[in-house]
């Protein structure tokens, strides 16, 4: 029994020491998709109403959440530019309102999306890394953690209330963002990879406090560094509900 403690503690104490610095981390995460001029990509995206036990009338059970809303959405992101234009469709493909907006202008979980997960340019990296309170230089140290099957190096904010990211250990891609007391946030669950350009999320799980929905990205097909269409982008109102919500929670 005591050697297996010993064992133990000494692994514990090794991996410890192999904990990379969190300036170290973000550097090289963004030294992978280097040259990245421009994102363009197709999903599907999947609303779910989050079920609320204190919606509840008094005495009786709880009533079911509502179905799930499917939508589509386009995306081009220009990183020389900043640029970011967003298009949103219904499954059978009839417009839902069109966004058009740029790198500075995110909310917190896009800037964690479109900058600090791809954006090649560091400045801009370290820039949202600050706005969302995970800066590397605010950070004393690296913890191991684990998402599903997957071990993360990350680290969280000093201050109240938190706010904490995670990198896959080894391959320097971000996996998750979460903020508040109750550490809803962004998950990625898998990547695609378009050519050797960059590691793209492809399925992605989006949930915050307060909020009356809960979010589940699926990339259908996904271009990088392609020239931009020709034609002039056309912004839209978006009339559905469930849209509107991604949109200000994400994009």
């Amino acid at each position: 029994m005591r050697t297996f403690l010993l064992a133990g503690l000494f692994f514990a104490q090794a991996a410890q020491a192999y904990l990379p610095d969190p300036d170290f981390v973000v550097s090289h995460a963004v030294s992978e998709r280097a040259g990245l001029k421009s994102l363009e990509w197709s999903a599907r995206v999947t609303a779910q109403a989050v079920a609320n036990p204190s919606q509840a009338p008094a005495g009786q059970d709880m009533v079911p959440p509502a179905p799930a809303v499917m939508f589509k959405e386009t995306l081009r992101v220009d990183y020389s530019t900043g640029k970011v234009q967003i298009s949103y469709f219904s499954p059978s493909d009839e417009p839902l309102g069109a966004v058009e907006t740029t790198l500075a202008r995110l909310s917190p979980f896009g800037r964690f999306w479109l900058v600090i997960a791809l954006d090649p340019d560091a400045v801009r990296v370290r820039a949202a890394l600050g706005e969302l309170r995970v800066s590397p230089k605010a950070i004393q140290e690296v913890r191991l953690s684990r998402i599903e099957q997957k071990v993360t190096w990350g680290w969280m904010s000093p201050g109240d209330p938190i706010a904490e990211i995670d990198f896959q250990k080894d391959e320097f891609a971000p996996l998750r963002y979460r903020e508040g007391l109750k550490l809803d946030g962004v998950t990625v669950r898998s990547f695609a990879i378009p050519g050797a350009t960059a590691k793209v999320p492809k399925l992605v799980e989006v949930r915050h406090a307060g909020r009356d929905q809960a979010f589940q990205f699926e990339l259908k097909s996904i271009k990088a560094d392609t020239p931009a269409k020709k034609e002039k982008f056309e912004a839209a109102p978006i009339e559905s509900s469930a849209v509107k919500e991604w949109v200000q929670l994400v994009r």
